[in-house]
C-alpha cells in the first residue's frame, strides 16, 4: 500500500487488522521515488470476508493512497542477518559453503563466529534457516517480505 509520510498512520493501520482479528506476519515500510510517501507492504493470512473487509477499512484512512493485494506476478524477497558461532575449521567451512550457496554475504568473521546476510524469496529463506540448524545462531533477524508488482505489459 502507498501511504502519506505522516505521523500516527502506520498505528491507525495495524488498528485495522486488530479490529478485524488479522495477524500481521510480517510488515515492511520504506521509503518510494514519490517524496512524501512510503510504501508497506504487510504479509497476513485469514479468511477472504475479513481480508476484504480490512482492505475496505484501510482505503477509508485518510493519509493511505492506494491499497492493493499483490498476486501471482510479484517479486517478494526477505533479508536475513545472522551471528553465528563456529568452533572449528569444519563448522566455518559448511556454513560458509552454505552461504556461498544461497548468494549470502559474510559481513564479519571473529574467533568463533560469522556474522553475515542472505536475501532472497520467503522459502528460500526458510529453506536456508532449515539448513544452518545445525549452528549455535548467537543473533537472528529477518526483515519481513518486501515485494514489488510486475507490469502486466
Amino acid at each position: 500500500m502507498l501511504v502519506a509520510d505522516r505521523f500516527g498512520v502506520l498505528q491507525r493501520i495495524c488498528g485495522a487488522f486488530s479490529r478485524r482479528g488479522l495477524n500481521i506476519a510480517s510488515i515492511t515500510v520504506g521509503r518510494t521515488e514519490q517524496e512524501g510517501l512510503s510504501r508497506i507492504t504487510i504479509a497476513t493470512s485469514g479468511d477472504e470476508a475479513r481480508i476484504s473487509q480490512t482492505i475496505y477499512q484501510l482505503d477509508k484512512i485518510e493519509d493511505v493512497r492506494n491499497v492493493r493485494v499483490l498476486g501471482p506476478d510479484t517479486i517478494a524477497y526477505e533479508a536475513l542477518m545472522a551471528k553465528v558461532a563456529c568452533g572449528n575449521s569444519a563448522e566455518r567451512t559448511d556454513l560458509l559453503g552454505l552461504l556461498g550457496l544461497f548468494g549470502g554475504r559474510v559481513l564479519s568473521i571473529r574467533k568463533g563466529e560469522i556474522a553475515f546476510e542472505m536475501h532472497g524469496k520467503p522459502e528460500d529463506v526458510d529453506t536456508f534457516i532449515g539448513m544452518i540448524a545445525e549452528f549455535h545462531k548467537k543473533e537472528f533477524v529477518r526483515t519481513g517480505v518486501t515485494a514489488l508488482e510486475l507490469s502486466r505489459e
